[in-house]
């Protein structure tokens, strides 16, 4: 099924984190601790996305490279 392939979990898996990103940097640090949470699951899709390899899993690699730095508070330009 499409909703078990391992790319659409982790974009799953970055389209979360970027949205508790934002409301982090509208909100304050009332989001800090869900973030933390969350970035466990984006190390684990980083690694979905090895396994499958190929240039669209390379792609959503450094999404969620970019994602987890943000999460960390560390200022990133954004590289898609």
């Amino acid at each position: 099924m499409i909703k078990d392939d391992p790319l659409t979990r982790a974009r799953t898996t970055r389209r979360a984190a970027e949205t508790l990103s934002n409301a982090r940097a509208k909100f304050g640090p009332a989001f800090g601790h869900q973030l933390k949470r969350l970035e466990s699951s984006i190390r684990a899709a980083m690694e979905l996305c090895r396994d499958v390899g190929g240039p669209e899993a390379l792609r959503e690699l450094a999404r969620l490279e970019v994602v987890l730095q943000e999460c960390k508070g560390e200022p990133v330009a954004r590289l898609h």
